[in-house]
This record gives structure tokens, C-alpha cells and sequence, in this order.
């Protein structure tokens, strides 16, 4: 065998030392694009000032909803979160320069994009109410686009309105993508409104269109949920609720609880006027329970503070951030009552009785009254989680007050559509008419009437013998005295 020369053996290593460089760069570039997925001076970043808790929140609300469709779990990654704060800040300069004009500029970040980035954007105006925005509340309503998408057929359902979105909620479960950032940034407008813009960014991008396999590439990375639709929407109320209470348990003492048996009957009372109309029966939802019962505490402090010597509350509010943020239903009620008692099945009544107000032939309400409101959301098909508290106390003139609060999921939203399918009459076309002249002679579960309703027929009917008898003898007393007066007439003559 021939000798190898020296200069053979230099060029064997130099090509060898080349392989290696070029495998080391290899690996250095994928690691790069697996933390990075960008250059360095693009996408253009900023620090990071949303708090590390509000993306820890927002992390674990990903990573809850993906973990229902069996999806692998995302991991934080430092560079998109900076991202993400850059377009944040970005979009709310705009924002603030455009105040009074009536626009807000809302466009995907173009070098993410240039960059192959997921994006998912979000941004609400709201009163200045002093609690930040909750980091689940963006990710909760893409999430909420499930309603809309066909796993199947990975594409909007046919059913569904033609304009509705999914791209979130199918970026958000991208089976492929395994790494997010995320950022939001907030500030009070002239108008006293506070404006937030949430920006999340993901590596590898999801959502990959105008490919020969495009559908594929949707079977394959967006997965059908392992639950059911009814364990979806408590998981979405458990996500919802969860950074909110946080909030308000700052501001209240929860003093009350209410009991397991006044919820159960409460909840009999609800499902028996729901089944009039033909809905599915509500379920107790016990974070709902939890929104009730600090909201009725909530009312009860302030009420036992501002009660007037009139026995008369100014204004019972609205829990804000559960019906505006969290899009929870609320009913509520204010008693001024001589014990700390009230009946579990008298909210359900005093709402159901708003159907006076609604008329179902043109399906809008004759009233904006509250109580036309209650009743809708009593009735309303889509709602399938519920609960209801209250909190009593003492008020400074000596009076018992109880505030009753209800909440419900999904609430009632002002959607025309929405409100076609989900004010449902009984498939044997009972008329809405019947409906609202129809008395609750079943208010009491073995369908008696009432003692006071008795005491009322019996005085009624001795009223009407009463009649009759003093009728009856001033007719027998007239027609004696005609008769005398004949016989007399007659022996005269």
C-alpha cells in the first residue's frame, strides 16, 4: 500500500475540521432558531415590563386549554415576551396619538411575521375600575372560538357565521409550536376609558396556509378536545374566574356562606321554568359559587354603610369585572326583610315574572327593564353553569337586609343571532302568550296554592253567600208585602 503524503494528511483533517465546524454551526443555528426564531435585530424587541406573574398566568392558561385537546405543554421563551412588549407599547402609542379620533390601529406586527412568528393580538377599552386586565381573560376568548371550529373538517363550521375567527384558537392549540411570549401595555385615555393591548407571540408559527397540505398540517396540529363540551365550558369558567377573585378578595371580607340545600332548591326552582321553555337544565358551578357569594358579601358591606334612614339603596351595582370581563350573566335582588332569612325559590320567581316585559314575536324586549333582563338570562339556552348566593346583615337603622346574586355562564349577550338561538320556545309551539298570562299556581312543588291565596277564595266565596242571604230576604220580604197588600184589596171589595 502506498504511503499516505503529509500533504493528504493535511488535507484529510482540514476537510474533517470543516465537517465539524459545519455540524457545530448546524446545531448553534437550530438552537438559535429554536429559542429565537429570529435575527437578532428583527423582529424589533423592547423590556420586558409586564409582570413576570401576569405571564406566568398567561403561560398557564395556554397550557391549561391545551392540555384538554391531549397537546404538548408551551415553555416561555424570553426573546418573543420581549417581542411582544415592543409591539404592545407600539400599538398603544398609537393608540394614545389617535385618542378622540374614534380609530385604533389593530394590524399584526409585520416582522413577526417576516420572521415565521405566531401572533395572536387582542385589545378592549373599558372604565378605569383600578384592576389590571386578567392575564387568562385574551387567551380565554381565543379559546372560546372552539364554538366555531370543525375538527373534523379543520375549518369554520358551516353553522357558524362566515365571519367568525378561529385563527386564534388554532394557533393556540398548534400542536408544533412549543415556545410563547407574551406582553401587555395599558394606559387611561382623556376619556377617563382605559385601554389594554395583549400581544402573544409563539415559535414555530402556527396556522400555515396556501400549502398543498394545509388541511393536513390543520388534522395534524389542531386536536379535537379530550373532554366534553360541558366539562370545556366549567374549564373555561374555572380559568375565567380563578385571577379575578385574587382581585376582589382584597376588597371584601367573606363573611357569609351560603348553604349547600338553599343552592340545590334554588337551582330545582331555575330548571323547572327552564324546562317550560324547552332548555337544558343549569349545573352548579362552584367557582360561579364563589363569584356570587363575595359579590352578595361585596353588596352587603356597602349597603350596610349607605342605607338611609328611608330604608331605601341607591344603587345595587354590577359586578363589573364578572359580567364585562369574565362575560358572566348576573341577576340580583334586595331585600329588606324582618328576619336574615329568605326563600331559595323567590329570586327564580320574582325573574321569571319579567317575561311581561318580553315579547317573543318580534324576539326583542317591550322594556329595557332589569327584569325583562333577568328573565332572559333565566331562559337563555346556551347557559349551562350557574350559581347563586346571598349575604345578610343588620343594617345602622335596625333593618335586615339580604342581597341575592346569581351568576350564570355564558351569559346573555346582545348578538340578534345569538338571541334567535337561544330564546327557545317548547317544540309543540306553545305560544309565548300562554306564557305570560300563565299564573304560578306551581310555585309550590306539590302544586297547592298558597295559605294566603286560600284565605283569599274562602273570604271571597262567604262573601258571595253573604250576598245571597241578604238578597234573599229582602227579595222575600218585598214579595210578603205585595201579597198582604193584595189580599187586603181583595176582601174590600
Amino acid at each position: 500500500m502506498r504511503k499516505t503524503t503529509p500533504v493528504h494528511k493535511v488535507c484529510c483533517n482540514l476537510f474533517t475540521l470543516s465537517i465539524l465546524v459545519w455540524i457545530f454551526n448546524l446545531l448553534i443555528c437550530s438552537e438559535a432558531q429554536k429559542t429565537a426564531g429570529v435575527k437578532q435585530d428583527s423582529p424589533s424587541k423592547a423590556k420586558v415590563t409586564t409582570s413576570s406573574e401576569w405571564i406566568e398566568g398567561s403561560l398557564n392558561a395556554h397550557n391549561y386549554f391545551r392540555s384538554l385537546h391531549d397537546t404538548p405543554p408551551l415553555v416561555l421563551n424570553d426573546t418573543l415576551s420581549e417581542i411582544s412588549q415592543y409591539y404592545a407599547n407600539y400599538l398603544l402609542k398609537l393608540a394614545i396619538q389617535n385618542q378622540g379620533s374614534g380609530r385604533v390601529y389593530f394590524d399584526h406586527n409585520p416582522e413577526a411575521g417576516r420572521a415565521r412568528i405566531g401572533e395572536n393580538l387582542y385589545y378592549s377599552t373599558m372604565p378605569s375600575i383600578g384592576i389590571p386586565l386578567p392575564p387568562s381573560y385574551a387567551v380565554l376568548l381565543w379559546y372560546e372560538e372552539i364554538k366555531d371550529y370543525n375538527f373534523t373538517s379543520a375549518k369554520r363550521k358551516q353553522t357558524s357565521d362566515q365571519q367568525a375567527k378561529i385563527g386564534h384558537l388554532t394557533q393556540l392549540l398548534w400542536s408544533s409550536t412549543l415556545q410563547m411570549g407574551t406582553a401587555y401595555a395599558s394606559a387611561t385615555l382623556k376619556n377617563n376609558q382605559t385601554i389594554a393591548f395583549v400581544v402573544a407571540n409563539y415559535y414555530k408559527q402556527g396556522n400555515l396556509i396556501l400549502r398543498d397540505d394545509e388541511s393536513k398540517l390543520y388534522l395534524e396540529n389542531v386536536l379535537s378536545p379530550t373532554v366534553s363540551d360541558a366539562d370545556i365550558n366549567a374549564a373555561i369558567v374555572k380559568t375565567d374566574v380563578k385571577s379575578w377573585l385574587k382581585a376582589l378578595q382584597k376588597s371584601t371580607a367573606n363573611t357569609n356562606e351560603t348553604p349547600e340545600k338553599w343552592r340545590k332548591t334554588a337551582l330545582m326552582k331555575h330548571n323547572k321554568y327552564r324546562s317550560r321553555f324547552g332548555v337544558e337544565h343549569l349545573r352548579l358551578n362552584s367557582d360561579l359559587c364563589k363569584v356570587s357569594q363575595m359579590w352578595a358579601d361585596y353588596l352587603l358591606e356597602k349597603g350596610l354603610q349607605t342605607f338611609n334612614a328611608y330604608g331605601v339603596l341607591n344603587q345595587i351595582e354590577s359586578n363589573f369585572i364578572g359580567t364585562q370581563f369574565l362575560r358572566l350573566g348576573e341577576s340580583s335582588l334586595f331585600y329588606v326583610t324582618g328576619t336574615n332569612e329568605v326563600s331559595p325559590e323567590g329570586p327564580a320567581r320574582i325573574w321569571y315574572s319579567g317575561r311581561r316585559f318580553y315579547q317573543s314575536s318580534q324576539q326583542s324586549k317591550k322594556s329595557v327593564d332589569l327584569q325583562a333582563d333577568r328573565f332572559i338570562q333565566l331562559i337563555w339556552k346556551s347557559t349551562t353553569e350557574f350559581c347563586v348566593s346571598y349575604a345578610s346583615g343588620v343594617a345602622v337603622n335596625g333593618q335586615n337586609l339580604i342581597y341575592v346574586v346569581a351568576n350564570y355562564y355564558p351569559g346573555v349577550n346582545g348578538n340578534k343571532a345569538d338571541r334567535m338561538h337561544n330564546i327557545h320556545w317548547n317544540d309543540d309551539n306553545t305560544k309565548f302568550s300562554e306564557l305570560i298570562i300563565e299564573e304560578d299556581i306551581d310555585d309550590d312543588d306539590d302544586g297547592c296554592c298558597s295559605f294566603g291565596t286560600i284565605l283569599l277564595i274562602i273570604l271571597g266565596i262567604a262573601a258571595v253567600l253573604i250576598l245571597m242571604v241578604v238578597g234573599s230576604i229582602f227579595l222575600l220580604s218585598v214579595f210578603k208585602k205585595s201579597w198582604y197588600e193584595s189580599i187586603v184589596r181583595t176582601f174590600k171589595r
